[in-house]
């Protein structure tokens, strides 16, 4: 449980951060719910959102502001890791959120920072590893993501679920 150590400043007064918490635990699986706050200088939560749905070991990895939006990256589990830009407004609402995982659907794939482009696209890096060509994590590749400013690959690429092989 905890703040993702990141903050983004908002103004000269307030920050964006995101707070990752468990929610329950079903034996040794843990499930957690992300909390997204805008705070004052001294702490104050003056804008706080949460996203209902919970995740199998939801890690956020990332913060920027985009204009008046957020973007964050991060990771879940379901039946592999997936990575995820979540878009927010700057009321905290879920503008889009978008799921990546690279080669098949089991594999492991994480994003870890992200920018943006001058045309407003998004550029996010990661790691991948294909677990039935290499089982182990012993093997893992850098994974560069270029996406536009709707989170998506290309025009028939804009599902919530979005697999791609290079």
């Amino acid at each position: 449980n905890g703040f993702y150590p990141d903050f983004v400043r908002i103004g000269t007064d307030s920050l964006f951060s995101a707070y990752v918490y468990n929610s329950k635990s079903i034996g040794n699986v843990s499930y957690n719910k992300v909390q997204f706050l805008v705070l004052d200088s001294s702490a104050t939560i003056l804008k706080d959102s949460v996203y209902a749905e919970e995740e199998n070991v939801l890690l956020v990895s990332s913060t920027e502001k985009i204009g008046s939006d957020f973007l964050v990256t991060g990771s879940y589990y379901l039946g592999g890791t997936k990575a995820f830009v979540w878009k927010l407004d700057k009321n905290l609402n879920t503008v889009w959120r978008r799921v990546y995982y690279y080669g098949d659907y089991e594999d492991e794939s994480w994003l870890y920072n992200i920018g943006h482009w001058s045309d407003g696209g998004i550029i996010a890096t990661g790691t991948y590893f294909d677990r039935y060509l290499n089982p182990t994590s012993k093997h893992v590749y850098l994974w560069l993501l270029s996406l536009d400013a709707n989170g998506c690959l290309d025009a028939n690429n804009c599902g919530s679920d979005i697999g791609f092989v290079e």
